[in-house]
């Protein structure tokens, strides 16, 4: 019943302000960031708990905070997704620049270096078309991709065989979902590494990457 729903949710966020409060919390914003005031609770069934002590250090105080980017606890400022549209998005870009190899075949490079994590799925639209154009008949990397910045999710999900997407920057989840045939790669910002960005000790894609992949 709806109104059980509600009884709990309401129960839960009584809770939730008793703990607050005894950890000296006002508001939920207030606890952005401190993760000294998280611990674990070691009386588990694993007779070795887990170590979490890097999960909950505080990332502006790791060794290569800030190297890629700036380093912060949360989204200070409102999204803005309106200039985001099919006439003017990365894969509207990729689909003009590769409109002669997929009317041809011919292979052919392009290279976009303003990529953004608003943008999802890069990729993928431009795949269907290869598709729809020329089934799985393209040699591997017909149309290469060159990308820098940072990616959102689902990059290069679903690419067929024919498309190369190269990433310099990093991506956030669902990495190459789907993948099948295509080919991807991604790889630390030079300037980056320059600066002495160990990419070994670092994540730059998000979590589930390659979910259900079969080729490529």
């Amino acid at each position: 019943m709806p109104e059980h729903v509600v009884n709990y949710l309401v129960l839960i966020a009584e809770e939730v302000r008793q703990i607050m409060a005894k950890l000296g919390f006002r508001t939920v914003d207030e606890m952005v960031g401190h993760a000294e005031a998280l611990t674990w609770n070691t009386k588990t069934f694993c007779e070795t708990p887990l170590l979490l002590s890097k999960l909950l250090t505080p990332a502006h105080s790791l060794q290569d905070a800030g190297k890629i980017g700036k380093v912060e606890n949360r989204r200070l400022y409102a999204q803005d997704h309106s200039d985001i549209s099919p006439a003017g998005g990365i894969t509207a870009r990729l689909i003009e620049a590769f409109s002669e190899t997929i009317k041809s075949g011919t292979p052919s490079k392009c290279e976009i270096k303003d990529v953004r994590n608003l943008e999802r799925t890069i990729g993928t639209t431009l795949s269907y078309k290869l598709y729809k154009a020329w089934a799985d008949t393209l040699a591997p990397a017909t149309c290469h991709a060159k990308l820098e910045g940072t990616s959102g999710q689902s990059f290069g999900a679903f690419a067929g065989k024919g498309i190369f997407l190269e990433l310099e920057g990093d991506s956030q989840d669902y990495f190459g979902k789907g993948l099948s045939g295509g080919l991807l790669a991604v790889y630390p910002p030079k300037a980056a590494l320059a600066s002495g960005f160990r990419s070994e000790e670092n994540v730059i894609i998000g979590n589930v990457a390659l979910y259900g992949a079969t080729k490529g």
